[in-house]
């Protein structure tokens, strides 16, 4: 289990309700369960989630929006982040 710590910009992102159906919604929903005050756990499973869905789903909605999100996660994780 990872823990990254949010700034305000996420946060604020993060917590806006999440609509419709679909794999990351799915994840963001789960990521909203694991997140307490400015602090936002995720699994290994989830972090690969983030960077996946960062890469392959382009720049639109929520993937292209939350950039520095994604580069936190890949450093927790010690994983490659995505180009963007």
């Amino acid at each position: 289990m990872y823990t990254i710590e949010l700034n305000s910009e996420e946060l604020e992102f993060l917590n806006r309700p999440v609509n419709g159906q679909g794999g990351f919604q799915d994840l963001l929903r789960a990521l909203a369960a694991q997140r307490q005050g400015t602090k936002q756990s995720l699994t290994a499973s989830q972090a690969e989630k983030v960077l996946r869905y960062s890469s392959h789903y382009g720049q639109g909605g929520y993937e292209g929006r939350l950039l520095s999100f994604v580069t936190k996660v890949a450093e927790v994780a010690g994983l490659e982040s995505p180009p963007h």
